[in-house]
């Protein structure tokens, strides 16, 4: 029953006509450790610009030439660092005019050279260049949460009393078509990416949903993911009124949840992550087969740094992660005894901003 009203919800397009397939992926648990060495060729730690203290880090995008970062809820700035030597590029903290001023910038996105800000308040978008110079806005009809940029298209989402709802918009803003991809949950999504997106294709799933949508123009393709009947119960947590229910009921939950961090390997294989029986595991997509399998636990077999990683993005050549100042300096606590000084990233406590990872992709 809960498949059928989630192909529903699909099938109620709001202002287009779309067509809808349907399969299931199975979910097989394996015992399997997977090292890194197998995905990457190598990882590369770039550490930040310590003359640029960082807050929080809401978004992450690597590019061949830089790294960008969102930090709004603790500097309310975007922040460039030079790829190779980390040294900070350009910063932009002035957003906004008037009783706007400080208006707080949700999401950020990257195409083809330009970097794309979510202005929630505004109801714009803003352009820059690589090095934040202002190079126009674009006027959108409602306040999204998120944004992902494929080829001419902007993919925005929102979450209002109907559910969660995703717009496709043209260059301009205008508004192509929309559909509600589930009335059941509310998350906020401004400090999340629930898209993994190519030139090709555009895959989107949620943490508490047991379906991938595959977005193909005006066509939707869903894939159920078949974890046998132990995938958190959406329709459960739709029904709690009480927010304090509702978070008891996830945190005493031991099936799967939580799927997050989603990227794309060369292999045209899908790897996230998801919560099972308390922990953090990995779960990873057979595309090509339509097979899935859980696996038990990355081993990071590249550099001495943490195995547990959130991959933030990834291209064709290299995804991306951070750590903090502070789960690091807990590593090389743990591990003082196997990781010399001179192989440490840093010796310091005064170290406080996080080190970005690049791990390259084997072809």
């Amino acid at each position: 029953m809960r498949h059928l009203l989630l192909a529903l919800l699909i099938c109620h397009l709001l202002s287009c006509e779309s067509h809808v397939t349907h399969k299931s992926i199975p979910i097989q648990q394996t015992d399997v450790s997977y090292p890194f060495s197998k995905i990457f060729n190598d990882i590369r730690p770039i550490k930040l610009d310590d003359r640029s203290i960082l807050g929080n880090i809401d978004r992450l995008i690597v590019t061949e030439k830089s790294i960008i970062i969102l930090d709004f809820d603790m500097t309310k700035t975007i922040k460039i660092f030079d790829i190779t030597t980390g040294k900070l590029i350009a910063t932009k903290s002035d957003f906004g005019e008037g009783i706007l001023e400080g208006s707080y910038i949700n999401d950020l996105a990257f195409h083809k050279d330009t970097i794309y800000a979510l202005d929630t308040y505004q109801k714009k978008l803003f352009l820059f260049d690589p090095f934040l110079k202002d190079i126009g806005a674009i006027s959108i009809s409602q306040p999204f949460e998120g944004i992902s940029i494929q080829g001419k298209r902007i993919i925005a989402y929102l979450n209002n009393s109907n559910g969660e709802t995703i717009y496709i918009l043209n260059k301009n803003g205008k508004t192509l078509s929309k559909w509600i991809t589930n009335g059941s949950v509310r998350p906020h999504l401004s400090d999340e990416d629930y898209f993994i997106k190519n030139d090709r294709k555009l895959i989107h799933y949620h943490p508490f949903i047991d379906t991938l949508y595959l977005i193909e123009k005006n066509k939707i393709k869903t894939r159920h993911l078949d974890f046998h009947g132990q995938f958190y119960p959406i329709e459960k947590y739709g029904k709690l009124d009480n927010p304090l229910e509702r978070l008891n009921s996830f945190n005493s939950f031991q099936g799967y949840s939580n799927l997050r961090n989603g990227i794309e390997l060369p292999s045209n294989e899908l790897l996230f992550n998801i919560r099972y029986r308390f922990a953090q595991r990995f779960l990873l997509i057979d595309w090509k087969h339509q097979k899935g399998y859980l696996l038990k636990e990355l081993q990071n077999d590249l550099f001495p740094s943490p195995s547990t990683v959130n991959f933030a993005g990834a291209n064709e050549n290299f995804a991306w992660y951070y750590h903090t100042a502070d789960e690091l300096q807990r590593f090389y606590q743990l591990n003082r005894n196997k990781i010399p000084e001179k192989e440490r990233l840093f010796n310091s406590k005064d170290e406080i901003n996080p080190v970005v990872f690049i791990a390259t992709f084997k072809k």
